[in-house]
């Protein structure tokens, strides 16, 4: 829901930010109210003023002088920023409705009074029917994300275990329970259902009104199980439940009181066994980003003492890789109410801060104590076993020496315990899941029978009326000055979402964008203002295809690779100080396997590369679940040539009838990158991705500016500014000064025109369609709930119709305005016979010339070798015809020496 508005902004003025005279602007107190901003009406607030001080600029009386320009660049920079703020604040209360509509569908299921007090009375853990579990289902169901922990509210612990039973139940049929023959429950064992084989347990305990959790307990391989659970019942002196699986008995007690007897008697009878981390022993793990490396953890737990909070530990992370430390500060507080408002910290010191809660591993949990999976070195009481020599020691008192071999504690071989290729690692079984039987639309049909007071999902208007004044898209911060911004998107035919894809790259402004799966044809002209374009078509069957497009601001060239096992265009960025990165959009069919030697190839053009793209490949180390074949061609590869894997936390690609994965992946060398996301917008499968890289190179700003040559003028000054023939002797000075004369007439010849009318942006009833559209493209990749994605479909197939009409009356418009009188028609004419084509690669006598100094001696080289005298022998007949030709040329002309002079000076040639 929208946050209720403050004053923070609403006291702006135009006088507080600028003046006319002198003409200044105050772009520090602009930021400082940006900063201060909490809710998106604030920030437009903010934009109407800076608005109004832009109109007022627009005055045509004012002159127009550099620092005019640099003003009104300067603004428009701030009203970027607030706008993106803007959106970004929207998105966020849009999301909190969501979020309360989901929370409004949850209708849970409570026990009667009489059942709770039949449940104490006998002690017995009772579980829902199936008939209650699906009624308990909520319409539509949610999705969280796999690689995220929501809040830091999820611990490690946790996840083992629910990870740990998927892994092992999914080839078995469910267990009959364990229970001690002492005990009330042995009489009830056939009609009631164990722990953990329902369909919502997890192996864990629920005690209480608030659904307190109890970790179980997992004791190793015993003779007599019965016995063994028997024997601790009456230690407890109260009956318990268990469950043996996998050769373990994995006990469930009630309370944390018997969770304690029961680890006593274990460490009595010296049982091998683990548990987990209790719930209210939990902590809250948060990083620090925005401090410097040498600060002293001494003084930031001062800095947060200050703030009112107790943080139990520090510490500064390090760079597996590299070995090196990152400027992330680990903080570890007590999980509780106050702890939470961490997060809410701007800055620390003179520092501005961001709190983010720690990333969950992609990779299963391993204890390091005996070496298994899914538990805690902390809640271990088996034997030790040694990480490198496999032996019955810790770790850490190992002796082995650096060149000895090593071997597995799990599988023997000649790997450490904790290699992830180790066949004894989760992530490499493979198991075998059946099939679900289960009518899902019949059981939705009886939840929706069950819970008729269930509240209704929102209907199309209401979700179209709740952006009608604000755009939804999940917009970041505009990138520095030392940044560059890649984005890729698999368009899955790039002509029928090109207008969407113009109205996106207004809100971005990305560097370089690459297209997949263009499904374009050589013939057709497809084209982005400001934008060079570098295509590779598909020319054998239908389908297919790159793109990519990169600012005309930025000084590049296209590299030629060719491939067969996958699609690419390629080009080389030239950053200055002789700085240059390869990028690469590639795109990998489905059927196939990768040839990791042609991307090689690509990676030997320059020192700092990176390739992205949709590569079709899974594999655990970016995306959830099990790797196929390309995903572990290309992890392997990466890890041999030592590449940054590059991959969002969400997924990029959304199929109805299979899991969501992320597929759009990149790979980089030797760069920077500070953050990769994905965005909810756009007509396709896939969503875009972004990634924003620091290149050290700083870029010029880009002005909306428009430059013409007067080709008459730069005659002119060459005619009158150089001499004529000069002699043998002068020729080095000579063509000094006529580079120099050259470059001083284009400078002279040249005007600059500031361009302030504003983008040509599509009309906003489409654009309100295209906010709706993402909005419920949002709820269907959360929810798979079939109405959203019907309402998808019907609102492409509505903003298409809308884009072609629209298109079609403009141009129509434009028709009629033309006139042949006044030169508009041939001057369109012109525009389209004569369009500019980017020089392709030129073939010298040292290969292939792919850049403009490349070229240029290329050029050099050809003439160069043209005019060389040639070899013997001669031909003397020629030589004396050549010399009588010469001779009385020489004899019939003139000796006078007559000035140079250009053809049809002041004439215009087409």
């Amino acid at each position: 829901m929208s946050a209720p508005r403050t004053d923070v902004a609403s006291s702006i003025k135009v006088g507080d930010l600028f003046t006319l005279e002198p003409m200044s602007f105050d772009a520090i107190a602009a930021n400082d109210y940006l900063e201060k901003c909490t809710t998106c009406i604030e920030s437009e607030d903010l934009c109407d003023v800076l608005e109004e001080i832009l109109v007022t600029l627009d005055d045509p009386d004012l002159p127009n002088t550099p620092e005019r320009l640099r003003l009104v660049n300067s603004i428009q920079w701030t009203a970027l920023k607030c706008s993106r703020k803007s959106i970004r604040l929207q998105n966020k209360e849009f999301k909190d409705y969501i979020r309360d509509i989901e929370r409004l569908n949850r209708v849970p299921t409570e026990a009667s009074p009489a059942s709770q007090l039949k449940q104490v009375a006998s002690g017995i853990k009772q579980t829902p029917s199936k008939k209650q579990a699906k009624s308990e289902r909520k319409l539509p169901p949610t999705s969280t994300s796999p690689r995220h922990i929501e809040g830091a509210e999820s611990s490690m612990e946790e996840g083992e275990t629910s990870a740990e039973e998927s892994s092992d139940e999914v080839s078995k049929k469910p267990v009959k329970p364990v229970i001690a023959p002492s005990s009330p429950a042995a009489k009830a064992v056939e009609s009631t259902s164990a722990p953990g084989t329902s369909e919502k347990d997890d192996g864990y305990t629920f005690v209480g009104q608030n659904g307190r959790r109890i970790a179980p307990i997992v004791i190793d391989s015993q003779s007599n199980a019965t016995e063994l659970l028997d024997q601790i019942g009456k230690f407890c002196d109260t009956p318990l439940e268990g469950r043996f699986e996998n050769g373990k008995l994995r006990v469930f007690p009630a309370s944390t009181e018997e969770h304690r007897l029961i680890q006593k008697f274990i460490s009595d009878k010296k049982l091998r066994s683990h548990t987990f981390e209790m719930a209210h022993n939990k902590q809250l793990k948060v990083v620090l980003r925005g401090l410097p490396t040498d600060l002293n953890q001494e003084e930031l737990m001062s800095e947060l003492h200050s703030f009112g909070f107790q943080p139990n530990h520090i510490s500064l992370l390090r760079n597996r890789k590299t070995n090196t430390n990152m400027p992330l500060f680990l903080v570890t507080l007590p999980k509780s109410p106050e702890s939470r408002g961490i997060f809410n910290i701007k800055t620390i010191g003179f520092f501005r801060v961001a709190v983010e809660p720690l990333n969950k591993s992609t990779m299963p949990p391993q204890c390091y104590r005996c070496q298994e999976f899914f538990h805690h070195s902390r809640f271990c009481a088996r034997a030790p076993k040694c990480l490198k020599c496999s032996g019955g020691h810790l770790t850490s008192d190992c002796t082995k020496s650096a060149k000895a071999p090593v071997n597995c504690a799990n599988c023997s071989g000649p790997h450490p315990a904790n290699f992830s290729g180790c066949p004894r690692n989760p992530i490499n079984t493979k198991t075998n899941k059946s099939k679900s039987t289960k009518n899902v639309w019949q059981e939705r049909a009886a939840a929706r029978k069950d819970n008729k007071k269930q509240p209704t999902t929102p209907s199309f208007a209401e979700v179209v009326k709740r952006g009608t004044n604000n755009n939804s898209l999940d917009a970041k911060e505009v990138m520095t000055q030392m940044a560059q911004m890649m984005s890729h998107w698999n368009a899955n035919g790039l002509k029928t979402n090109l207008e969407e894809l113009k109205d996106c790259i207004i809100d971005y402004n990305p560097d370089v964008i690459g297209i997949q799966e263009t499904h374009l044809r050589p013939a057709d002209r497809v084209s982005i203002p400001n934008y060079t374009c570098h295509r590779s078509d598909r020319t054998t069957h239908r389908g297919g295809g790159t793109a990519l497009f990169v600012k005309n601001s930025i000084r590049h060239h296209a590299i030629l690779n060719v491939s067969n096992t996958f699609e690419n265009s390629s080009v080389i960025l030239q950053l200055g100080n002789n700085s240059k990165i390869t990028v690469a959009c590639i795109y990998r069919p489905p059927h196939g396997s990768i040839n990791t030697t042609e991307l090689d190839a690509i990676l030997i053009h320059s020192n700092k590369a990176f390739l992205f793209g949709d590569f079709n490949a899974r594999h655990p180390s970016w995306n959830p679940g099990r790797a196929n074949s390309n995903g572990n061609i290309l992890c392997n590869w990466a890890v041999g040539s030592a590449l940054d894997i590059l991959a969002p936390d969400t997924p990029t690609h959304f199929n109805s009838r299979h899991s969501n994965a992320i597929l759009d992946i990149g790979f980089a060398v030797n760069l920077s990158h500070t953050e990769i996301f994905t965005i909810n917008t756009l007509s396709s499968d896939h969503n875009p991705v972004i990634f924003d890289f620091v290149t050290n190179n700083v870029l010029p700003p880009i002005l909306r500016t428009l430059k013409t040559t007067n080709w008459i003028k730069f005659q002119e000054i060459i005619y009158h500014t150089n001499p004529g023939n000069p002699r043998i002797d002068d020729l080095d000075l000579a063509v000094q000064n006529f580079t120099s004369n050259i470059s001083n007439a284009i400078s002279a010849s040249i005007s600059t025109r500031l361009i302030t009318t504003p983008h040509l942006r599509l009309p906003e009833n489409i654009r309100e369609l295209i906010r709706a559209k993402n909005r419920f493209r949002k709820l269907w990749n959360d929810t798979r709930y079939p109405p959203y994605k019907r309402e998808v479909n019907a609102l492409i197939r509505q903003i298409r119709r809308e884009i072609q009409e629209h298109k079609n009356r403009t141009w129509k418009d434009f028709l009629l305005t033309l006139n042949p009188e006044d030169n508009s028609l041939y001057n369109l004419h012109r525009k389209f016979s004569k369009r500019h084509i980017p020089l392709p690669p030129l073939h010298g006598p040292g290969g292939m010339a792919y850049s403009d100094f490349e070229k240029a001696e290329a050029f050099k080289d050809t003439l160069e070798v043209t005019f060389q005298e040639n070899e013997e022998p001669y031909c003397d007949d020629k030589i004396e015809e050549v010399e009588s030709l010469v001779s009385m040329t020489i004899s019939t002309t003139s000796q006078h020496a007559r000035p140079l002079s250009l053809p049809l000076r002041g004439q215009r040639h087409y």
